[in-house]
């Protein structure tokens, strides 16, 4: 059972050496990311006049 779990959850495996350090980095590039992509994404809900909530899809539905 537990090999199966690892399988399906490999991405638990990550967090072995996942510190304080690490989780400094990925703050610093999600804020970076949030940054860039949403006032990318004002202009769009202006321009296809879409309600707001729509505008801010590319920021979870990335490709």
């Amino acid at each position: 059972m537990g090999g199966m779990l690892a399988k399906i959850f490999s991405f638990l495996g990550w967090f072995k050496d996942y510190n304080l350090e690490k989780f400094k980095l990925d703050a610093v590039a999600g804020l970076t990311v949030a940054l860039v992509l949403i006032p990318q994404s004002m202009p769009m809900r202006n321009w296809q006049d879409c309600q707001l909530i729509m505008a801010f899809m590319p920021l979870f539905c990335r490709p």
